[in-house]
């Protein structure tokens, strides 16, 4: 669903008083956006901006399968996001960094968006990756594992230190209950421009019981 800062606090504290412990669903399944008539659902995916651009399908790819890079050029999606993290094995790593910002450099995407994940702030990849994707000037970088609004405003002072270009905005990755229970303050950084937050995404929520049992 697409929803507008404004409406955020109210359709999450609905979603909270509802169910606390399923919180992600009842706002995957009750935000609407004010605008005239329902939105269409697409994934667990919120963009905060007037939607100028369709995102109803995000398809993701690894950054390390360049004949996958290749292919994206011809699938029908809204969105590509090229896998930087999860998705691509450590020994991996540099081969996909270099092969998403040839790819992203190159273009030939069309009308598709064109976002990056990245590996998350701290890891020893993260500096290379924003270093290497950042001024080829993707849509988009996902910043994974997003817990608070401060997280949020470093990652765009980061792309920006390293050369994105104004169009290059921030989706940011929710992946744990302490994100989700601070949803309403993260989601709140839109309101500031510097932080070029344009998206959230709910990803698998990482939490110490998911861990053990993997």
């Amino acid at each position: 669903f697409a929803i507008r800062p404004n409406d955020w606090r109210n359709a999450f504290l609905l979603c909270r008083q509802r169910d606390k412990a399923s919180v992600t669903a009842r706002v995957a399944a009750r935000v609407m956006s004010k605008r005239s008539g329902p939105l269409r659902p697409c994934s667990t995916f919120w963009s905060f901006r007037m939607i100028s651009k369709l995102k109803r399908s995000v398809l993701a790819m690894p950054g390390s399968n360049a004949r996958a890079l290749e292919k994206g050029k011809t699938l029908a999606a809204d969105v590509l996001m090229f896998e930087l993290e999860d998705g691509v094995a450590e020994t991996a790593k540099a081969v996909a960094r270099q092969q998403v910002a040839d790819a992203v450099a190159g273009g030939g995407y069309g009308a598709r968006q064109i976002v990056v994940r990245v590996n998350v702030r701290g890891s020893e990849w993260y500096k290379p990756d924003i270093a290497a994707i950042a001024p080829v000037g993707p849509d988009a970088i996902v910043i994974p594992k997003v817990n608070t609004r401060d997280d949020i405003l470093k990652a765009a002072a980061d792309i920006i230190a390293a050369g994105a270009p104004p169009k290059t905005r921030i989706w940011a990755m929710i992946e744990t209950p302490r994100a989700i229970f601070d949803i309403e303050k993260i989601a709140s950084a839109a309101d500031d421009s510097a932080s070029r937050l344009e998206a959230l995404v709910l990803g698998p929520m990482t939490s110490p019981n998911r861990r053990a049992r993997a």
